[in-house]
């Protein structure tokens, strides 16, 4: 009897003593989730009754974009400004999926944030789809004004019909042409180019006008179907080609700016509606200090990036004036039907353009 007591005791001290020294080390591989904490530990801002709202948010470019380097703002704000009561998720390179397939999980409440170009989007709302006619904005600055004006709060405010809602707009950027086949100085090179296009009417028609062949394809496939000469050339603002490294399947790239296209920040309605509206206010404040910040860093890395494609073995030309007045009258007819097409909404688009660079 005595031997067992002894022989318990000697267990129990044991088991203290690996205690002790398991809390005074600690341990150094907990898993880290992508919200950025550590599993199985509360973030450091969350309300002491575990009741954090979590805001996943997935986009498609990958962790070197600018649109990836702007969510990171975004947590660090809206975890800052909601007192840890909205706990940010972020994950990039599609893994939630593609743009399209992100924003219709937004409208059945199975993700709570996606990032988007407003191109896929036009599947949803008809109307986004006048962000894509070629050749409208001449610079940033007008964008930003169009954007952030009464037109831009009008296509805000067509998405809660359809389950979602938008709460700005941040930068992809003018979009340039990369290829395999040849440089692209006029639109008589395009003739047989098997492109890349995005899941849109607009960028079918105007691509099929100025004699190319478009391909649509969400974003996540393209680097492959490169790869394996699937397409020939793809199109992209020219800080997605860099990060994206499309430099590695691409021969050659044209400056052409054809397109100006905006992200639109997009939240599930029905998760928004969840929210208290001071936990709304702070992510619309965070929204908008991170959207400037972001559009600030892609202009910033813009400039430096056809240099860096460059160095890695790409022919770039830049389209002469004569060869971009030349595809611009080409692709008039595709601007016309879609002008009769939505009506109002392109008209407001002309309107709010000329008094943006009358400005």
């Amino acid at each position: 009897m005595k031997k067992t007591v002894k022989r318990w005791m000697a267990a129990c001290s044991v088991l203290s003593l690996t205690g002790i020294l398991l809390a005074g080390c600690g341990s150094t591989s907990a898993p880290t989730n992508a919200g950025g904490t550590t599993a199985g530990q509360p973030a450091a801002a969350s309300p002491a009754n575990g009741s954090a709202k979590t805001m996943r948010i997935g986009i498609g470019l990958n962790d070197k974009s600018t649109e990836y380097k702007g969510t990171v703002k975004f947590k660090e704000l809206a975890e800052k400004y909601t007192n840890g009561s909205v706990q940010v998720q972020l994950y990039p390179s599609g893994q939630l999926g593609a743009d399209l397939n992100m924003t219709q999980q937004l409208q059945t409440g199975t993700l709570e944030c996606t990032i988007p170009s407003t191109s896929p989007v036009a599947n949803i709302i008809p109307e986004y789809a006048v962000y894509d006619l070629p050749f409208m904005f001449k610079d940033e600055k007008v964008a930003d004004k169009v954007l952030d004006g009464p037109f831009g709060q009008k296509l805000l405010d067509k998405l809660p019909a359809s389950g979602i809602v938008g709460l700005g707009y941040w930068e992809n950027g003018f979009r340039d042409l990369t290829n395999s086949k040849r440089a692209i100085k006029t639109s008589a090179d395009l003739s047989g180019i098997k492109l890349r296009v995005m899941q849109n009417p607009v960028h079918i028609d105007f691509w099929k006008a100025l004699g190319a062949n478009p391909t649509p394809m969400s974003f996540d496939q393209v680097f492959n179907a490169l790869q394996q000469h699937v397409i020939d050339g793809q199109e992209n603002p020219v800080q997605t080609i860099y990060t994206q490294k499309m430099y590695e399947v691409q021969k050659y790239m044209t400056i052409s700016h054809h397109v100006y296209t905006p992200f639109v920040f997009l939240v599930s309605k029905i998760w928004w509606d969840q929210l208290t509206p001071d936990q709304q206010q702070a992510l619309k404040k965070a929204e908008k200090e991170a959207g400037d910040y972001q559009r600030q860093i892609n202009r910033e890395e813009a400039k430096t990036d056809v240099d860096a494609i460059k160095q890695k073995g790409v022919e770039v030309n830049t389209l002469t004036d004569d060869a971009r007045k030349e595809m611009e009258a080409k692709v008039k007819p595709v601007v016309d039907k879609y002008a009769a097409k939505y009506g109002d909404t392109v008209k407001q688009l002309f309107d709010e353009i000329k008094k943006a660079e009358a400005k």
